[in-house]
């Protein structure tokens, strides 16, 4: 398992993601203390329920929740009257 710090896993998460791609475990360190392991996903978990459901006790993920969604209708038209009426009639009739 290689280990690296922070800053260095910014500055080259692409190199990093490959190593992972290949099946290598990288240790994440902050100020020399472990913080985090970025492991390969294998295959025949990847979308397997009891996985999604470890990663959801775990606090890893959270599942969309469906709700009902209504239909989209346009805003209803708004009455014209006062000033803005007489402003209309005005552009309309051309005085």
């Amino acid at each position: 398992m290689q280990s690296v710090t922070i800053s260095k896993l910014k500055n080259e998460l692409s190199h990093f993601l490959r190593l992972v791609k290949k099946g290598q475990k990288i240790l994440i360190t902050d100020r020399n203390l472990p913080i985090a392991e970025i492991l390969p996903l294998s295959p025949q978990n990847l979308f397997q329920e009891e996985w999604l459901i470890q990663l959801e006790a775990e606090g890893a993920v959270r599942r969309p929740v469906m709700t009902k969604q209504k239909h989209w209708s346009p805003p209803k038209p708004v009455p014209v009257s006062g000033v803005l009426e007489a402003l209309l009639e005005e552009r309309t009739t051309g005085r």
